[in-house]
């Protein structure tokens, strides 16, 4: 997959820091490794770009799956983090357009991965694909596979509905959390991600069904989902224009240079280019700070480039300038950053 344009939802990540202490960090060493700002991450309604998010997930991947955030609370923790999302899923005719509800706007959430949806000889199977991580993390799988359980069980009106699920991964230590929720086996070291359970649901009227409710936030629901598909196509041609201009031989990139050369190059006008990027969730700063600290760490690996010169090509007023900017951005100094990449501690 190619997860350029990709995003994940800033919940995702907030959640992942509260488990910080576990893997001997703390929150802020968590963000500065996996290249997420403060404001990357406290945005209302943000999102961290695939790349960043990997990362993130990479980090944690080894520590146990934290069960009581999938099963506990039924729809509480979907409405927690992504109300309009719940609302409609809570709020439809069927479970079986509820489920479809979830697939179809589960890019909210995040856009790395896939759901698919069977049906056949009155069992439901809906399959987690994800080709950006590992095929034995179950996190994401859990995550996904147990939000549709809890949807399926909300049609069910206090019913049974016992499931099966299947795990790529290894076998945690209380293998019996997840099955006392779904009143079903679990099995490890699947050939596939998957969650099962009967039809017989499916299309079974909701008694509390609200037509005007269902569609009022539907729209609002598509035009969440369509401003995410839409978002970051501005902002990643600004990053190019403006790593063009710190990466340049021909540019000495201080004052408003760099936001000159932006505007001619996208031939619009810096208040027009501010508006768009707000409506993108972004900044101009906060563009240039991202770029600016990217590029430094790609020079600082060239040992032919001195600081000095690293300075200049980023339109730093002198080398000390550089230095506080880049210490301030990765918590190092970069001769000592310098060091560390080259292998010379």
């Amino acid at each position: 997959m190619d997860t350029r344009y990709k995003t994940v939802s800033n919940a995702i990540a907030r959640a992942q820091l509260v488990f910080a202490d576990a893997i001997g960090m703390t929150g802020e060493e968590v963000l500065r490794s996996a290249g997420i700002s403060q404001e990357e991450l406290l945005r209302d309604n943000g999102r961290i770009e695939a790349r960043k998010h990997l990362r993130l997930a990479k980090m944690f991947a080894h520590l146990p799956i934290p069960y009581e955030r999938f099963i506990y609370g039924g729809l509480d923790p979907l409405f927690n983090h992504f109300p309009q999302l719940a609302a409609v899923c809570a709020n439809c005719p069927t479970q079986r357009e509820a489920i479809n509800t979830f697939m179809q706007f589960r890019g909210i959430i995040g856009e790395l991965d896939f759901l698919y949806f069977f049906e056949a000889n009155g069992i439901v199977r809906l399959e987690f694909i994800s080709e950006s991580m590992p095929p034995t993390f179950d996190k994401g799988a859990l995550a996904n596979l147990m939000n549709i359980a809890q949807i399926a069980r909300h049609y069910c009106l206090g019913a049974r509905l016992p499931m099966r699920c299947h795990l790529v991964g290894p076998a945690p230590a209380d293998v019996g959390v997840i099955e006392d929720f779904l009143e079903g086996k679990v099995m490890y070291n699947m050939p596939a991600n998957s969650l099962e359970f009967s039809a017989s649901y499916l299309d079974i009227p909701y008694p509390h069904f609200n037509a005007v409710l269902h569609r009022v936030f539907s729209q609002k629901l598509s035009d969440e989902l369509a401003s995410i598909q839409t978002r970051g196509a501005l902002s990643t041609r600004v990053e190019q224009a403006i790593r063009g201009q710190f990466t340049s031989e021909h540019v000495n990139p201080t004052g408003d240079v760099v936001l000159k050369h932006v505007c001619e190059q996208m031939n619009t006008t810096r208040w027009t280019l501010w508006r768009k990027l707000q409506l993108e969730g972004q900044t101009y700063q906060s563009l240039v700070l991202k770029v600016r600290t990217e590029v430094a760490r790609g020079f600082l690996a060239k040992p032919a480039m001195s600081l000095g010169e690293i300075s200049h090509h980023l339109g730093f007023s002198s080398q000390s300038a550089f230095s506080r900017f880049f210490k301030d951005q990765e918590g190092i100094a970069p001769k000592l950053y310098r060091h560390r990449i080259l292998g010379r501690e």
